[in-house]
Parts: C-alpha cells; structure tokens; sequence
C-alpha cells in the first residue's frame, strides 16, 4: 500500500467513526437509549456531582476514583454547567466525535509501527472501528435478546456516554503507543509521558492500574532509567487519589466511601440473585456459568473463532517484534482479569473488556495478513 493511499485511509475511517456516531445521535438505528440519544447508565450522576465540587474547588466524599470527574471539570468551566443535563452534549460529543476517531488513529499507527505493514495497520484499524455495529448485529440477532439491549451496548461501543470507559479506553492506547515511541528514543521524556497516561488511566478506571506492569517491561528491556521515569511518572499521578483519600479521609490508600460501596453492591448482587461483590475471584464461577447460560452456541464460536485469530496474530507478533509482543500480554491479560472479576461482567462483557479489545484488533489482523505468516 503507497503512503498516499494509507494517509487516504486513515482519513476515511475517522470520518466514518464520526459518521457512524452523528448517525447514533440523530437516531440510526432508531434511537432506543436511555436518555434521547445518549446512554445513561446511572454512574453518571456521582462522577458528576464530583466534577462540580471540583470545579468549585472542593474536595467531597466519593467512591468513585478522582480520573474521570478531574476529566469533565474543563467541560464545566467550558460549559458552566450545574447538572448531567447541561453537561452531557459536549462530554459525549468530545468522546464519540474526538476521542473516538484518534483511538483509531492509535491503533493504525500502532499496528504499522509493530509490523511495518500498512495494509495491516487498515485492517486493524478498520476492525476497530466497525466493532460497535458487529456487536449491535451479534445482540440484535441473539434469540430472545431485549430490544433496547442492541442500542444501548451499540451507544457503549461508539462512546455516546458520560462514562469513564472512553477515556479509560483512549489512555490504556495511548500508554502504549508512548512506550512504543520510547523504544528508539533515548532520554526521559517519552517514558514519562507514558507513565503519565498510564497513571492517569489508573485514576479513571481502577482495573487500569496493571499498567504499571510497564516498569518492567522497561526492566526487561534493561532500559533502568527508563523503568525509573515511567514508575514516578506513574507513581506522581496516582498519589493525586491517595491526596484526596487523605484531605477526605485521614486515610491515603482507602477510597472514600469504598466499603459502603461494596456493601451496597453485594446486597443489591445478591438481592437480584446474584451472589457475588464488587471485585472478587469468587466472582468468576457465578460469570461462567451467567454467559454459558445466556449467550448462544453462534456467538459462543465467534468468540473462540476471534480469541484464536488474535492468540496466532500475537505469536506472529512475538516473532517478528518480540517488545511488541511481550508489551501486549503483560497489559492485555491482567487487564481483562481484573475486568473479568467485575460483578457486571456477565452483564456486558465487550463493555467492561473495551480497553482490551484495541489489542485483539491489532492481533486479529496481524493473523489475517499473509505477509506476516512466514
């Protein structure tokens, strides 16, 4: 593929992601969402309710993590809004329309830069950005599946919420395409800004925090200096949650409000039948048996056919860009663990696995190019 012809590609398929959004919003499909034409899930009101105190300055009890509430603050001040309804339009407008289009930048360029192949670096990059409607075909065609259930996880995938998952999904990228930049570039810089991303994704969403699994990667790398700055980077970041844990709290390294959290979700989990908490290993016996229950054989050998599609791809990556490979696994399995062992996993899983899935794109495809088989 001629560098004209990649630069053409990379173009298109932003302006198909904003399409695909501007077509969501106006009600293609016909809009079933929970709020007019953005989800609205619930979570929205305290990261909301945060970001105002915030924006005014203030410190309050939450137990949700700091990221995302210091996230929408600029949207406050930008918008002066006092409530989720004043603030939504420009929140998910910016994630569907901005940070939407240059994740699939990231992960085009990740791809090329990994293989060196710019047809495969399209095809990843396409895959990526038509997985909100295969999801919405794979729900839509599911025996039995509830109307509104296609829309809103179609509204999930192309980020048309005020929710943490877009950013979360947006920085987990970014952080390796930043360790991807340092790879041939000495000096500090870059593996600060990697561990600052990585940092930051760790305050937005708590799962994220594997991330720092990148100061040995660096290690492996014998890269010391590099393995330094990224961890303070990191670790510079993080401490602005143990600062609010200690002005709220008294107490650096327990979430305000954490406990009760828990307790509320184990009682409304096993109210509803379910018998499991917030995040726990137990959890992963109830979620096996929720999805071998609810999901069909169809969509069941889908799964296995793309899981085995991207484990090939990711074995032709070792071999051809062993940093690439290794920097891959030890992000993307511990990610979808510590996801997997989320009480709603069994409820949505390509929600809560969204910050894994740029990865299987990249693998995917790297297992569909017959250039990369040798």
């Amino acid at each position: 593929m001629t560098k004209l012809r990649f630069v053409w590609w990379l173009v298109a398929l932003a302006v198909l992601r904003i399409a695909m959004v501007a077509a969501a919003v106006t009600g293609s499909p016909e809009a079933g969402h929970y709020a007019g034409w953005y989800v609205y899930h619930g979570d929205e009101d305290e990261y909301v309710r945060v970001a105002l105190a915030l924006a005014r300055g203030e410190l309050v009890d939450s137990f949700r993590p700091i990221g995302f509430p210091l996230l929408l603050v600029p949207f406050v001040w930008w918008t002066g809004a006092t409530s989720l309804a004043e603030l939504a339009g420009p929140v998910v407008l910016f994630h569907g329309g901005v940070l939407g289009p240059l994740t699939v930048w990231l992960v085009l360029w990740l791809t090329w830069r990994w293989t060196g192949r710019r047809t495969t670096a399209v095809l990843a990059a396409a895959a990526w950005t038509l997985l909100p409607y295969l999801v919405y075909w794979l729900i839509h065609t599911r025996p039995g599946s509830v109307s509104d259930v296609p829309l809103q996880r179609l509204a999930h995938q192309l980020w048309i919420q005020v929710l943490s998952d877009p950013p979360s999904t947006f920085l987990v990228v970014a952080a390796l395409m930043l360790v991807t930049r340092s790879w041939d570039r000495p000096g500090w810089h870059w593996p600060v800004l990697a561990g600052a991303a990585a940092g930051l994704a760790a305050l937005v969403r708590l799962p994220n925090v594997v991330l720092v699994l990148g100061t040995w990667w660096y290690g492996w790398q014998r890269r010391w200096w590099s393995a330094v700055w990224f961890l303070l980077a990191w670790g510079g970041v993080v401490a602005l949650q143990a600062a609010v844990n200690w002005s709220v709290l008294g107490a650096p390294w327990r979430f305000s409000g954490w406990a009760l959290e828990a307790q509320r979700s184990a009682e409304l989990s096993q109210a509803a039948g379910y018998p499991i908490t917030l995040f726990a290993w137990s959890n992963l016996g109830f979620i096996s048996r929720q999805l071998m229950a609810k999901v069909p054989p169809l969509i069941w050998a889908l799964a296995a056919a793309t899981l085995l599609m991207a484990a090939i791809g990711w074995r032709r990556l070792l071999r051809r860009q062993p940093q690439a490979g290794w920097l891959c696994l030890l992000w993307s399995v511990p990610l979808a663990v510590l996801y997997g062992i989320n009480q709603d996993f069994h409820v949505s899983v390509l929600h809560f696995l969204m910050p894994v899935l740029p990865i299987v794109s990249i693998c995917g495809a790297i297992a569909l190019d017959p250039e990369l088989s040798g």
